[in-house]
């Protein structure tokens, strides 16, 4: 077969209109039963984002330590009824189940021996962005205000800042933060639960 035949059967089929079958959406429904029955093991990074099994960003040295640091600062200044969690899955969405670098949760740990967090016990997200800032600034932001994430935390090493973003829109066609504030190395970021703030953190301790 010539090269010309091959390119005359190549548009005569496009010419039919075929298509290219639809992906597969998977719900978290779906994603926590396999979960469950141990098809990815105990240590898989997977997680369900937008209904697609995704691998997270490979992270690097200038990752760990913000991460870590928060996680102190947020486990010192939470008051009774709440706590911490680092990479843990929070269920935001019918069809993204991610893992926050940290949440903070409603309730003791305890509460969640038996079912995973959905957004609504959910009082802040954060994400430590190296490299990964137009993903987190991007998809992310729209599906944590989606779900009405009440505050969202950008750890921004790039600009060497913290990015805080509240008043969610809630399930709108384009999903936003209506409210934006950056915090440099020589502010103090409160920490708000329920509309109350709790204590404020240091970005300049939080910072590599």
């Amino acid at each position: 077969m010539t090269a010309a035949t091959t390119q005359t059967r190549a548009g005569a089929e496009a010419d039919l209109g075929e298509e290219t079958p639809p992906p597969y959406r998977m719900t978290v429904e779906v994603y926590e039963k396999i979960v469950e029955a141990g098809v990815f093991g105990d240590t898989s990074p997977i997680f369900l984002w937008k209904g697609r099994l995704v691998l997270p960003m490979t992270k690097g040295p200038n990752h760990g330590y913000p991460l870590s640091a928060l996680h102190a600062a947020l486990f010192r200044l939470l008051p009774a009824g709440w706590h911490v969690r680092q990479e843990i899955p929070v269920k935001i969405l019918d069809d993204s189940e991610p893992e926050p670098d940290l949440s903070v949760i409603r309730g003791a740990l305890g509460d969640y021996k038996r079912r995973t967090p959905d957004a609504g016990d959910v009082a802040l997200a954060v994400e430590v962005s190296v490299s990964s800032l137009h993903y987190d600034a991007g998809e992310k932001w729209a599906a944590y205000a989606e779900a009405a994430i009440p505050e969202y935390w950008i750890i921004n090493i790039p600009k060497n800042r913290i990015d805080v973003f509240t008043a969610p829109s809630g399930p709108i066609e384009a999903p936003s933060y209506l409210q934006h504030k950056e915090y440099g190395p020589n502010d103090d970021v409160p920490v708000i639960l329920d509309g109350r703030e709790v204590g404020r953190i240091s970005v300049r301790e939080v910072l590599p």
